[in-house]
């Protein structure tokens, strides 16, 4: 029989366990109801202490928090002991990353809304789908004060969850032959048209991307200059295939596509170069929020500042002007 002292202890001991945190349900988490983007981290990144978390196309990311409605001690990357992180001091502009889930820790503590915003639980700010930049196929998020902006609205859906089957659907009788008598109607075939577009600066569409030479040739640069107004023969200079979501952008009627060389980064001019699908300089993720970011990387297309003309790379920040990219029709094909 235990003693009183002993009975005293083990009571003790039991109180001031830490208590146990119930594991919420694993979701994906699409920001501003995109469907095609996760918050995750990269297949093939390794999670740990300060990992930048992006908005990526769901196929190409580790993703799963777990999360619930309401107040979380943390917001776990499932699998892993690695949490939601929004740094030490949670503020405008502030980042999201993973760190070592530390549950209660006020950087790891969320309050998922019933409007799916995800704020910091006591605190202003809120989960941004771009308060972090872009790039990565398409825009990192960060911490933001809290508003009505859609970008700060985050739907969840069930790891594991597959689309509903295809209706079935009743084969036709097979003892009627169908009539020989009458020709079935003619059809217009689909049409193969890519979407051309042209790329304009930041709304300006007064200016457009174009091709720097009058003929394509691998390593041709592309600059920013005056639209054509009217029709000539190197109107279709400034034509792109161009399309949001991931892929190439290929100059219309050619096998050309932009193209940012084998080692993107800060100040590199953009140019054409012979299309090869999946090579990585050639992939872009043309996003909602209007950045043309490298598939896989860090680096959005960039208008050099100081010239107003120049079209390179640049490191992806999220609403920086001279990252944002509009498109129109062309004025005649």
């Amino acid at each position: 029989m235990l003693s009183r002292l002993s009975l005293i202890a083990i009571l003790t001991t039991l109180t001031s366990a830490s208590p146990l945190i119930k594991r919420a349900p694993a979701f994906k988490l699409h920001p501003a109801g995109d469907k095609t983007l996760c918050l995750g981290v990269p297949t093939g990144t390794t999670p740990g202490d300060g990992t930048p978390l992006y908005n990526i196309p769901c196929a190409s990311a580790a993703t799963g928090f777990e999360i619930a409605k309401g107040d979380n001690q943390v917001v776990r990357l499932t699998g892993t002991n690695f949490c939601l992180d929004a740094g030490s001091n949670p503020m405008d502009g502030g980042p999201a990353k993973l760190w070592t889930c530390y549950p209660g820790l006020a950087n790891q503590r969320w309050y998922y809304t019933d409007d799916n915003h995800i704020a910091i639980t006591g605190g202003t700010v809120c989960l941004d789908g771009a308060g972090g930049g872009c790039g990565l196929g398409g825009c990192a998020p960060g911490t933001k004060t809290c508003g009505n902006a859609r970008g700060q609205t985050w739907t969840a859906e069930a790891v594991g969850s597959t689309p509903p089957p295809p209706p079935t659907t009743t084969p036709p009788p097979t003892t009627t032959p169908p009539p020989t008598t009458t020709p079935p109607p003619t059809t217009t075939p689909p049409s193969n048209q890519p979407d051309i577009k042209l790329i304009h600066p930041n709304g300006d569409n007064s200016q457009c991307l174009t091709l720097g030479a009058r003929s394509p040739s691998d390593g041709t640069l592309v600059l920013f200059g005056a639209c054509d107004t009217q029709s000539t023969r190197f109107s279709a200079n400034q034509f792109w295939d161009i399309n949001k979501g991931d892929g190439q952008i290929k100059l219309r009627g050619s096998n050309y596509c932009l193209d940012a060389g084998s080692n993107p980064g800060n100040g590199i001019e953009l140019k054409v170069w012979t299309c090869y699908p999946g090579v990585p300089q050639q992939q872009w993720y043309y996003s909602q929020s209007f950045d043309i970011a490298i598939t896989g990387g860090t680096q959005c297309m960039d208008l050099k500042r100081e010239d107003g003309r120049t079209a390179q790379t640049w490191t992806c920040s999220g609403g920086n002007p001279q990252q944002v990219f509009t498109t129109g029709p062309p004025l005649f094909l």
